[in-house]
């Protein structure tokens, strides 16, 4: 089976269960609000979508996966009765949000590491606002803690920029050209 062909039954399924849930729903079978309908569809296909790029080995349905899945896990505890997930933690959960992107490059390719380095930092600015807002931190320690802090990600970033534009010189002086093959075979011109 061909990849379009695997890319098409997949989005048909995808659009066969929210038709049916949709139905349901209409018919009074199931009695569910917008947010409990479109949020878990919406984060199983991110799912899938982000499945789908890491065997694929593809970057964009990573990060677009990735993003559907983890915006749509916060919309969907929002929707929960049982979970206090306040609006303006947004900022903070985008944060936190492209930090996991960033380490989801990193887990695709693990010699592509300088994904690593803007994740983590990420990571840390959303968890410490996250931590502050639910109040495992004050907000004076997180100030003291950027301030203070904050040239080590400037030194992070650039020796991430550094490495990740070194290329090793190759030992027979090609210099970068890549190697030739051998020479086709030339017809004599018919004159």
């Amino acid at each position: 089976m061909s990849r379009t062909a695997n890319r098409v039954s997949l989005l048909g399924l995808f659009l066969i269960a929210f038709g049916v849930v949709i139905l349901l729903k209409k018919f009074h079978v199931i009695d569910l609000r917008a947010g409990e309908l479109i949020w878990p569809l919406l984060a199983v296909l991110g799912l899938f979508m982000t499945g789908r790029g890491l065997i694929d080995n593809r970057k964009g349905k990573i990060v677009g996966g990735t993003v559907i899945f983890l915006y749509s896990i916060f919309f969907l505890l929002r929707t929960m009765d049982g979970f206090y997930v306040p609006i303006d933690l947004i900022v903070p959960a985008t944060f936190l949000i492209f930090g996991i992107v960033m380490v989801m490059l990193f887990v695709n390719k693990p010699g592509e590491w300088y994904y690593l380095i803007p994740g983590l930092v990420l990571l840390a600015i959303g968890g410490s606002v996250m931590l502050t807002e639910y109040g495992y931190w004050y907000g004076w320690e997180m100030r003291q803690f950027l301030k203070t802090w904050w040239p080590a990600a400037l030194v992070l970033f650039g020796a991430g920029m550094v490495l990740r534009h070194r290329k090793p010189k190759p030992a027979d002086g090609s210099h970068g050209e890549p190697p030739r093959g051998p020479e086709p075979p030339t017809t004599p011109d018919p004159a």
